[in-house]
């Protein structure tokens, strides 16, 4: 069980973390991406809503 802590930590200092200018520019490509699918299924959506309302009528 020591074995695996130790080997834990040892894998953990090898990982090359990113920098926070980079993890902040990631972070504001994610929400952009977030944003523009969220508006993308709302047209969807209504599109499709209004479409199913017309041929039921």
């Amino acid at each position: 069980m020591i074995e695996w802590a130790e080997n834990i930590i040892l894998e953990t200092s090898k990982v090359v973390w990113p920098s926070r200018k980079d993890t902040i520019a990631m972070t504001i490509v994610v929400c952009v991406f977030v944003a523009i699918a969220s508006v993308l299924l709302f047209v969807i959506d209504n599109v499709s809503r209004e479409l199913v309302n017309l041929i039921i009528q």
